[in-house]
């Protein structure tokens, strides 16, 4: 199916009328990448025996893959945020979600909260293992998540993947928190013109040798041009309701064969990557997991005012009603956010709402940060 026809045939259809939702820049839950990348510390470690080193990213500063005896893989994963941005303990509820677990409370979060030392600062570590065999059906997923304040900047650390993998990754983990040193950015001197920031992935003089620690500076990520909050029209008959946490709008649509529900979300990062959201989603309707090959086909590509959109559109059953479901769920990279765009609800009101949600989100002005 080509989306594009479908976004031109719903252009032909009676004009509806709409609004323009401008969601406000202080409830916006984002992690813009930082706008004073010159001014960031060079972050340095030691690195664990057997972690391979990948490139980096414009989201991702420092990145790793532990292979373990059964060629499953955990990846490790180094981000500097905004703190003003997105709270830490939002992240971590965000990360629960992917796993299939609830969100917790602000008290839960500050109970389940480790304290560990990074880059000579105190630090939190949140340790999180799915009921669920999440993995290719086989394994718990597990996640080790560090974080620590330094400034401006809250400085994440992630460690993900199969539960007995992470396990016998931990003492690693830890130890790589340990010898994680914050430096400060190196000066010019009268002499030496500045230099611009780094490209992401590109390595600064190592400290120590190549085999055991090495060393990075941020990238001041891309230009702002999408403006400081996004917006999009509303079609007619949507009901506004109050966003919650990890979501910056919602609408309700009922009519008499039952109702739905339009959420949008912003995350920092690729949030796990589009196979993981895509059987997240799946679960959440009773479908079973897919495997790479398989999504593939599931996902349709959409072009968009805000950039390329990935596409599901599935069917299946709520688990508390026990009603048939349908989700359509878009998934969208921007600057150094993934957008989330989810209409869900009784199969027949999603079937008639498909093509205003499709020109919501054709709508969306988002910001680039």
């Amino acid at each position: 199916m080509v989306l594009s026809g479908l976004l031109l045939m719903a252009g032909c259809q009676p004009q509806e009328e709409v609004r323009v939702y401008r969601v406000p820049k202080e409830n916006s839950d984002q992690a813009p990448a930082h706008p004073h990348a010159g001014s960031w510390p060079r972050l340095t470690w030691k690195t664990p025996s057997g972690w391979v080193e990948q490139p980096g990213g414009s989201v991702r500063l420092v990145r790793f893959v532990v292979a373990g005896p059964e060629g499953q893989k955990a990846d490790v994963a180094v981000l500097p945020l905004t703190s003003t941005a997105l709270e830490h303990g939002h992240i971590v509820n965000m990360v629960r979600d992917q796993i299939e677990l609830g969100p917790l409370s602000a008290d839960q979060l500050a109970r389940q909260a480790q304290k560990v030392p990074i880059g000579g600062t105190e630090g939190e570590l949140f340790d999180m293992t799915s009921t669920n065999l999440l993995i290719d059906g086989r394994f718990r997923a597990r996640v080790l998540m560090a974080a620590v304040q330094r400034e401006d900047t809250l400085w994440m650390f992630k460690m993900s993947g199969p539960e007995d993998l992470v396990a016998s990754q931990r003492t690693n983990f830890l130890e790589f928190l340990s010898s994680v040193q914050f430096q400060a950015p190196p000066q010019p001197s009268a002499d030496t013109p500045a230099a611009g920031p780094e490209r992401p992935g590109q390595a600064a003089s190592a400290v120590g040798s190549a085999a055991t620690g090495s060393g990075r500076t941020p990238s001041s990520g891309q230009p702002q041009q999408g403006g400081s909050s996004p917006q999009w029209e509303v079609p007619q008959g949507w009901q506004e309701q109050p966003p919650g946490p990890l979501v910056l709008a919602r609408y309700l649509v009922s009519d008499p064969d039952g109702k739905a529900e339009v959420t949008v979300s912003a995350f920092p990062g690729d949030t796990g990557g589009l196979l993981a959201n895509l059987n997240r989603w799946r679960g959440q309707i009773g479908l079973e997991p897919v495997q790479a090959a398989e999504a593939d086909n599931l996902v349709e590509r959409l072009d968009v005012a805000a950039g390329q959109v990935s596409l599901v559109d599935m069917t299946g059953t709520d688990p508390r009603s026990g009603r048939a479901t349908r989700l359509i769920g878009a998934v969208l990279a921007r600057g150094s956010q993934t957008w989330f765009f989810k209409l869900r609800g009784d199969a027949p009101v999603v079937g008639r709402q498909r093509a205003a949600f499709l020109k919501f989100i054709q709508s969306a002005r988002l910001p680039d940060a």
